[in-house]
């Protein structure tokens, strides 16, 4: 009888027995007594490696996606009677969350923790919100677009919880999200509880191996270091095109973002596929990242010479240069 064909614990009305003999070789290669073991094992080595590689002291889980790890909080939060508001303006947050991220109210304040939800990193504008907090002020941050950047450090300091992707900055998987716990913060043994319920929901070993693959493969080449800075030349080929930068240049994202100085739109303007730029139709903003992998005691790079050759692209696209091509 093959190892595959052995009776691990788990019956038919636990894994059916064609999936169980269709993983069977991915749970063999963990060395582990059944496949949900498998699962469990795996997470438990990639959040290891996270927190090594990041230098984070949160208490990690690793859930399906940023969104999970969203709801898993609301839902926490609700069983706390605690209510949650969000810091900043409505273009700051990611605009699929904002039904979900009520203002802040001081009459509908229960008593209590304030538990207070802050977007890093704007993906709209590049704008960085401080995560500045006030004396018995809980601090969720949403660092989709800050952790693995340059501004890890000061997100994994200040954030009380903290929810992110892995397919971002730090480049590791699709179809994985980290929600970071900081212990000793009110309501910590509630949120541990429903994000624990959440991570240990059924997960595929497959992907939880090809994301322990990728952490250990990268050696800590984790962090993207990419960084801007001002330079007159961007500023002279943001007035030829009639673009406005959003945010600023000079706070260590890796990215900036532009909309039009005169409301015109932006596809009308320039042309995003010619500048790899993304093209974000309905707020008409335009951004430009870029990404330079590396660990997190290496310096940061500058990429503002790559960034003016993409925005002379753009200008060109603009009838200034088009012609001689």
């Amino acid at each position: 009888m093959r190892a595959s064909e052995e009776f691990d614990g788990l019956d038919a009305a636990a894994l059916h027995p064609q999936l169980k003999h269709a993983l069977a070789p991915q749970v063999e290669q963990v060395q582990a007594a059944h496949y949900f073991q498998a699962c469990a094992s795996l997470r438990e080595d990639v959040k290891a490696g996270l927190r090594k590689a990041l230098g984070l002291e949160h208490e990690l889980f690793v859930l399906h996606n940023t969104t999970s790890g969203l709801l898993s909080a609301l839902l926490a939060l609700a069983r706390m009677g605690l209510r949650m508001t969000r810091r900043g303006e409505r273009r700051q947050h990611y605009p699929p969350y904002l039904p979900l991220l009520p203002e802040a109210n001081t009459d509908a304040l229960t008593e209590g923790p304030r538990v207070t939800f802050v977007t890093h990193v704007s993906p709209l504008t590049g704008r960085v919100e401080t995560l500045e907090k006030a004396p018995g002020e809980v601090l969720w941050v949403d660092a989709a677009q800050s952790l693995g950047t340059n501004l890890t450090e000061e997100m994994s300091r200040q954030a009380d919880l903290f929810i992110a992707p892995l397919h971002k900055h730090v480049g590791l998987a699709v179809g994985a999200g980290l929600v970071g716990l900081r212990r000793g913060i009110p309501g910590e043994e509630e949120l541990r509880a429903i994000f624990s319920l959440a991570e240990g929901g059924s997960a595929h070993v497959g992907l939880l191996k090809a994301l322990l693959d990728a952490l250990r493969s990268a050696q800590g080449l984790v962090y993207n270091k990419a960084r801007l800075s001002l330079d007159e030349r961007f500023q002279s080929l943001c007035t030829e095109a009639r673009l406005m930068p959003l945010g600023s240049l000079e706070s260590g994202v890796p990215f900036v973002c532009l909309t039009s100085s005169n409301g015109q739109p932006l596809e009308k303007l320039v042309n995003p596929k010619k500048a790899h730029a993304r093209y974000f139709k309905a707020e008409n903003i335009l951004r430009l990242s870029f990404c330079h992998m590396a660990r997190r005691q290496d310096p940061p790079v500058d990429f503002s010479e790559e960034l003016v050759r993409r925005m002379a692209t753009l200008v060109n696209r603009n009838g200034h240069g088009d012609e001689q091509q």
